[in-house]
């Protein structure tokens, strides 16, 4: 390529350069599309890694709050968890009774 005095689409100040082709031109305006993107995706996973710790402490605080409840109510907490084993147990039960019974048919 030859050198010539060229104007910088940019500046719009005369400097002394390479002629530049039209792909070559638009592949240059490409770039900061590119930056964009890629400082989306950036800033996409600082987000999905703040929510992620954020989620993290929810899930401790919880935690922590189950066992201060079974700490201050053991039978209440007893008593609970049989009713909730009894009830899930039942529907499994009742629905995989249900299911051959219709089989049968």
């Amino acid at each position: 390529m030859r050198a010539t005095n060229a104007i910088d689409e940019n500046q719009g100040a005369k400097t002394k350069g390479t002629t530049k082709s039209a792909p070559v031109a638009k592949k240059r305006h490409k770039g900061p599309r590119v930056f964009d993107l890629l400082l989306r995706i950036g800033n996409g996973a600082l987000t999905v890694k703040r929510i992620r710790k954020q989620g993290w402490y929810v899930a401790e605080d919880l935690l922590e709050d189950f066992a201060h409840a079974i700490k201050k109510r053991p039978i209440r907490s007893v008593g609970l968890g049989t009713a909730v084993g009894f009830g899930v147990g039942s529907l499994v039960g009742w629905i995989c009774s249900r299911g051959r019974n219709s089989r049968r048919s």
